[in-house]
């Protein structure tokens, strides 16, 4: 009896495996496939960058090697981001509100597309912004209005010091005199809609 009962479990549990079982896809069938929603990222930063140097050795235009450094970078705070593939007709509507988008300044009203993300007013330049635009589809990276406890939780960036290299070489931490130091708190990008594409 107790075979019976082994040998009757083994075959449930051999019938189950089989109807799972993962089955190949083939690539015309897989590029009708389209991903669910999106993603949303959350971070409380806390990156320290010992220095950033920017030089610049082109010697026709410097007459010779030249350099200043951002010394003792510190970014922290809280952030909130979403990322979604947006089509490219959805992002098309958002342009088609824009007064004069093809052809000079115009803007838009606050606007709803997928995902219920709404984008704020658009604001252009005379170049108009459909110029910039190649017709594709888009990736859109907008910071949601996500609530904080107080504004000190927002993004802050402090550089301790700007220096002025030597011929291109950064200088040894205080031997160079610095232009002194620069923070930047409370940085709020909640609201911020960023999107990016080909060309």
């Amino acid at each position: 009896m107790n075979m019976l009962k082994l040998t009757a479990a083994a075959a449930l549990v051999a019938a189950s495996l089989s109807a799972s079982a993962m089955s190949s896809i083939t690539d015309e069938d897989l590029s009708t496939v389209s991903g669910q929603d999106g993603v949303s990222i959350a971070a409380n930063l806390n990156i320290n960058i010992g220095s950033f140097t920017y030089s610049e050795n082109n010697s026709a235009t410097t007459g010779g090697a030249a350099s200043v450094s951002f010394n003792n970078i510190q970014i922290g705070g809280l952030v909130a981001m979403t990322v979604d593939v947006i089509s490219a007709n959805t992002f098309s509507a958002i342009l088609s509100g824009v007064t004069g988008a093809g052809t000079g300044t115009g803007t838009t009203a606050a606007s709803t597309f997928e995902g219920g993300q709404v984008t704020p007013a658009l604001q252009f330049g005379t170049a108009g912004f459909s110029s910039y635009y190649s017709g594709t589809d888009v990736v859109q990276f907008a910071f949601p209005n996500v609530a904080v406890a107080s504004n000190a939780e927002l993004l802050s960036i402090k550089v301790g010091g700007i220096t002025m290299g030597t011929n291109g070489a950064a200088p040894a931490t205080g031997t160079n005199p610095s232009f002194g130091s620069f923070a930047i708190n409370g940085l709020d990008l909640r609201g911020t809609t960023v999107w990016l594409w080909a060309h």
